[in-house]
């Protein structure tokens, strides 16, 4: 029957077939006809949100088949308001980008504009997490944010070629060390206040800053509170 429907294109008729038979994994060819044939909208439409597990597998199957295409995915998720989603995605684009930045860090022009980048994305991921009421979550891609910032503000301090070592894969007492060595504490608390470029400051975040360099001697002794949980290499389950 599908096939009859296939090559007549009764684009109508595929889709509620699939949407009534509801073996989407099995049906994936219907899938790939709607979408190579324009009409992958048609399963966005009014009542679509009413099928059980279609939201979930429209988007599993962007995934594998158009992984690339990273646009799409975000807004069809964003159009079944599935906020933690969205929110995955610029996690994996984030790690992405700072898994390419290991070792030492040149103060290149190319660099700067990868750490924004990756920066930007935990932020969006963030706020994401926020509106999916994923607050863990939203906590963990936050500090995730801070640490880059951080990043960047080392890299800053330097002439343009100089190389610095990159915090991104390091572990917490390390970072302290480094920061101890390297920074002053009122240049940290102008850092973690000023350079998270694009980032909305929450409650969380705020109280974090306040807390840098009130009340102890060394600025390392404090980063912990504002960075343990960024050096997690998993987003966090709720």
């Amino acid at each position: 029957m599908a096939g009859v429907l296939l090559q007549e294109q009764e684009w109508g008729l595929l889709v509620r077939l699939l949407t009534g038979m509801r073996r989407f994994t099995d049906m994936v060819y219907i899938f790939h006809a709607l979408k190579e044939n324009d009409r992958f909208e048609s399963l966005l439409g009014q009542g679509m949100d009413k099928v059980p597990g279609l939201q979930i597998a429209i988007l599993d199957y962007l995934e594998r088949y158009y992984a690339e295409d990273k646009d799409t995915i975000r807004i069809t998720a964003l159009h079944f308001k599935m906020y933690s989603r969205v929110a995955t995605q610029y996690i994996k684009d984030g790690q992405e980008r700072t898994l390419r930045l290991k070792g030492s860090l040149a103060n290149t022009e190319e660099t700067r504009a990868l750490l924004t980048a990756a920066m930007l994305d935990f932020s969006q991921a963030a706020q994401y997490y926020l509106q999916a009421n994923t607050l863990t979550k939203a906590m963990w891609a936050s500090h995730q944010a801070e640490l880059v910032a951080l990043q960047i503000s080392l890299l800053n301090m330097l002439a343009v070629d100089q190389t610095t070592t990159s915090i991104l894969q390091l572990d917490t007492q390390a970072i302290t060390d480094l920061i101890n060595t390297t920074l002053s504490e009122r240049s940290l608390e102008r850092i973690l206040e000023r350079s998270i470029i694009g980032m909305q400051p929450t409650s969380h975040t705020t109280k974090n800053y306040k807390r840098v360099g009130r009340g102890r001697k060394k600025v390392g002794e404090s980063v912990p509170a504002t960075l343990v949980a960024a050096r997690q290499k998993d987003v966090p389950a709720t």
